[in-house]
C-alpha cells in the first residue's frame, strides 16, 4: 500500500506547449482520485509521468516513500489499465491475467491462485478458457484490470478505461470499478473526461484546465461550493446557468437584479454570506442551477397568484422542451446577459469570461418534474430556489464565499 505525491510538478514539451504547470497532489492510501477536465487539459500527461512513461520538466513524484522521478515504469510498481484493453487475443483469459507474472518467473501453482482470485472478484471465473474474441466489451476491460490486480501493485493509474464502451455497459462498469478498487483498497489515480462518471466514482475530484488545477475535493463539495466560474460550468448537468447581475437594495434585504427582474436574496441568506454585502451596486456573476428551477406557473401570475417580480421567480421565454421520461429539460431565454467562460487564463483565480454570450445571450436551462404541462412558445415563470444560487467576481470569476 502506498500513497501518490505530487509536488510542484510541470511538463513543458519541445514545441513549447506548456501541458502541466506546478501541480501539487496528494492520494491517500486506499483513496480513488479522479482527475477531470476538458480534452488538452494535462490529465493523461498527468498519469503519463506518474507512469514513467513522460518525463517531468519539474517537480517531484513520490510513490510510498520512495520519489520515482529517475526509476523505470518497471520500477515504480505501478499497474496502469488504458483505453485500449491491449489484450493478446491468441491467449485465453487466464493467460492474459498472469501473463505479466509468467515474466517475472512466478512458479506456476502461484500464477495460477492469483489468476483465480483475480477472476473472482471480477466475475470472470466462467470465462477463463475463452479468448477475448469470445468476450463482451465489459468483459474484456475486466480482464486489463485482472492483468493489473495479480501484480498486487503499491497504486493504480487508469486513463480512460470505460470511454470505449456504450452508455449503458459504462454505468455498470462504474459500480464495478468502483466495487473493485473498494476491495483492494489501492491508491488509485483515475482519469476521464467525463464529469458524471468522475462525481459518481471518485472520492475526491481533481479539475484541470490548461495545465492548472483548479479545485480538488469531494464531489458534494465541488457541486455545491465551486472554487470559480470554470468549475461550476464544468461540474453538473446540464451546465450551471451563469448571468450578469447586480447586487442591490430589495424588499426583503439583498437582492439580485437580473435584466429587469429582481430576485429577492433575502435577509437569511444575505447574514450567511456576509462577504456579498462588499458588492452592493457592483456587476457580479449569478449561477443557477437548472435543479433549482423547480416550479412553473403561466406567465399570466406569477408565483401564489400575483403578479409582480422578485418574488422568488423569474419570466421565460420557452424555446425547447425535452423529455427524459422523468423529467424535462425546459431551454428558455430571459432578458438578461449570459456570461460565458472563455478561457482558465494562467492562474486559476483569473477565469475570461465573456458578457453577453452572443448568439446564446440570455439562454438558460430548467430541470422541471413532468407533472408541468409546457410547450415551446410558452411565457412562464420558473421558481427560484434563492438559497441555492452562487456568486462570482465578475473580474476574477472567483466565488463570493
Amino acid at each position: 500500500m502506498a500513497t501518490i505525491e505530487l509536488e510542484e510538478l510541470c511538463k513543458n514539451f519541445s514545441d513549447g506547449t506548456k501541458a502541466l504547470s506546478n501541480l501539487n497532489l496528494t492520494v491517500a492510501d486506499g483513496e480513488f482520485m479522479v482527475l477531470v477536465g476538458p480534452s488538452g487539459c494535462g490529465k493523461t500527461t498527468t498519469l503519463r509521468m506518474v507512469a514513467g512513461l513522460e518525463e517531468p520538466s519539474g517537480g517531484t513524484i513520490t510513490i510510498g516513500e520512495r520519489v520515482v522521478n529517475d526509476l523505470s515504469p518497471r520500477d515504480r510498481d505501478v499497474a496502469m489499465v488504458f483505453q485500449n484493453y491491449a489484450l493478446y487475443p491468441h491467449m485465453t483469459v487466464a493467460k492474459n491475467i498472469g501473463f505479466a507474472l509468467r515474466m517475472r518467473k512466478v512458479p506456476k501453482d502461484v500464477i495460477d491462485s492469483k489468476v483465480e482470485d483475480a477472476a473472482r472478484v471480477l466475475g470472470l471465473s466462467a470465462v477463463l478458457n475463452r479468448k477475448p474474441g469470445q468476450l463482451s466489451g465489459g468483459q474484456r476491460q475486466r480482464v486489463a484490470m485482472g492483468r493489473a490486480i495479480v501484480r498486487e501493485p503499491a497504486v493504480f493509474l487508469m486513463d480512460e478505461p470505460l470511454s470505449s464502451l456504450d452508455a449503458k455497459l459504462r454505468v455498470q462498469m462504474r459500480a464495478e470499478v468502483t466495487r473493485i478498487q473498494r476491495h483492494l483498497g489501492v491508491a488509485t489515480l483515475y482519469v476521464t473526461h467525463d464529469q458524471i462518471e468522475a462525481m459518481t466514482m471518485g472520492d475526491r475530484v481533481a479539475v484541470l484546465k490548461d495545465g492548472i488545477l483548479h479545485q480538488c475535493d469531494t464531489p458534494d463539495m465541488l457541486y455545491d461550493r465551486p472554487a470559480n466560474l470554470f468549475v461550476a460550468s464544468f461540474i453538473g448537468s446540464p451546465t450551471m446557468n451563469l448571468y450578469e447581475g447586480r447586487l442591490v437594495e430589495g424588499d426583503d434585504g439583498l437582492a439580485v437584479a437580473l435584466g429587469e427582474q429582481r430576485l429577492s436574496v433575502g435577509r437569511d441568506t444575505a447574514e450567511r454570506r456576509q462577504s456579498l454585502a462588499a458588492y452592493r451596486d457592483r456587476a457580479i456573476v449569478v449561477g443557477i442551477r437548472p435543479e433549482t428551477l423547480y416550479g412553473v406557473q403561466a406567465a399570466g401570475l406569477g408565483p401564489g397568484g400575483r403578479a409582480e417580480e422578485g418574488n422568488g421567480a423569474l419570466k421565460v421565454k420557452v424555446e425547447l422542451v425535452e423529455s427524459l421520461g422523468s423529467e424535462f429539460i425546459v431551454h428558455f431565454r430571459i432578458g438578461a446577459k449570459t456570461v460565458e467562460v472563455e478561457a482558465a487564463g494562467t492562474d486559476p483565480e483569473l477565469t475570461e469570461v465573456t458578457v453577453g454570450g452572443g448568439a446564446r445571450g440570455g439562454h438558460g436551462e430548467a430541470r422541471v418534474g413532468r407533472d408541468h404541462e409546457i410547450k415551446a412558445g410558452d411565457e412562464v415563470w420558473l421558481s427560484v430556489d434563492t438559497n441555492r444560487l452562487y456568486f462570482f467576481d465578475l473580474a476574477t470569476g472567483v466565488a463570493i464565499a
